[in-house]
């Protein structure tokens, strides 16, 4: 792993199937919008080894007509969505904040969990987002310091807890630490512990 800068990291690794999904799936919605991939796929980019049966992808909210022309150009690429056939039934749930799940026709995990942004969380993880440069392609992940303290504080099951010491050993001289805490903050307003 190489970090080019603090937006840009470089990893030399060899893509799997999992990989390529998530790869033509970003490479489909860049297309018609931009976007970020949040959640245990980004542990497992960064060499995680564990399973995932979906990756969540937040994107910014689009017209009936340009989620058209998205749902399209998955359908044309040998894609199916989980939760309906119809384009109207898909662009309802994701209107109504649940997610839309997409993957290859013959499949039903791994899929790609798709929701529009919906709160300040995720923009602020939209906003922060960093590339990463593979062989055969680009992905944009929330940073590491979002997914710490989100697997930390909202999430905290016994694999996300792993996520987040995984994510911190990897980046220990990389954490920005004030991005850490605002998040923190912001999770902490968001999501009060009982």
């Amino acid at each position: 792993m190489k970090f080019l800068n603090e937006k840009e990291i470089q990893i030399d690794k060899v893509i799997n199937e999992l990989d390529k999904l998530v790869l033509e799936t970003v490479d489909t919605i860049r297309n018609h919008t931009n976007y970020v991939i949040v959640g245990g796929y980004v542990s497992i980019l960064f060499g995680r080894s564990r399973m995932s049966e979906d990756i969540d992808v937040l994107i910014p909210k689009l017209t009936k007509k340009e989620f058209g022309k998205l749902y399209e150009e998955f359908l044309s690429k040998n894609f199916w969505s989980i939760n309906s056939e119809l384009l109207e039934d898909n662009y309802a749930l994701l209107i109504d904040n649940h997610a839309i799940r997409m993957t290859r026709k013959e499949w039903v995990i791994p899929n790609i969990e798709i929701r529009y942004i919906a709160d300040e969380i995720d923009k602020l993880t939209f906003k922060s987002r960093i590339k990463v440069i593979l062989p055969v392609g680009t992905l944009e992940v929330s940073p590491p310091e979002i997914q710490i303290a989100y697997k930390r504080h909202v999430l905290g099951s016994e694999k996300d807890f792993e996520d987040a010491i995984h994510l911190e050993e990897i980046f220990k001289d990389k954490i920005d630490e004030h991005l850490l805490k605002t998040f923190e903050e912001l999770l902490q307003r968001e999501y009060p512990k009982k």
